[in-house]
């Protein structure tokens, strides 16, 4: 439903990929499997946009780059910080890599604990984050400070 919301709103979907979650929070529940993987979309408002194919792609026998491919096995966070829903620099490692020009500016409109803006500082790049809770903006910024440290 998002996906289609998005194109009615005139993005274009490049793709669909899967994150599979080896390890994920148990379900409450018993008439149902319990859910082990998330989507996480490729969208982009013209039909050429920058892409970095070199940067998180992967080499074929024959030594050429190939791109990644749309399923991505990452283990979920678990740890100190306070938030529920974390994920780790290695989930954002390929969006932020593959789509973020030299100079360019990493949005992150659902920042949470700010795990995609303390990817893209260490990777050079300026980054914006926005969450609707103040708790997880603050979150962002001792992120963010604990980098300069």
């Amino acid at each position: 439903r998002f996906a289609i919301a998005m194109q009615d709103l005139g993005w274009l979907v490049r793709n669909d990929n899967v994150w599979l979650k080896p390890n994920p929070i148990p379900d409450q529940v018993r008439d149902r499997c319990s859910i082990s993987h998330e989507y996480v979309f490729h969208l982009v408002k013209e039909r050429w946009y920058y892409f970095d194919r070199d940067a998180v792609g992967r080499q074929s026998s024959s030594g050429s780059i190939l791109p990644p491919l749309d399923t991505w096995e990452v283990p979920a966070v678990k740890g100190q910080i306070n938030h529920k829903a974390r994920f780790s620099e290695e989930l954002v490692r390929i969006p932020i890599d593959a789509t973020t020009p030299p100079n360019g500016v990493v949005l992150d409109p659902f920042a949470g604990s700010g795990t995609s803006l303390v990817y893209a500082r260490k990777r050079g790049y300026r980054c914006i984050g926005v969450d609707i809770k103040r708790e997880f903006c603050n979150l962002m910024i001792d992120q963010l400070k604990a980098l300069q440290r």
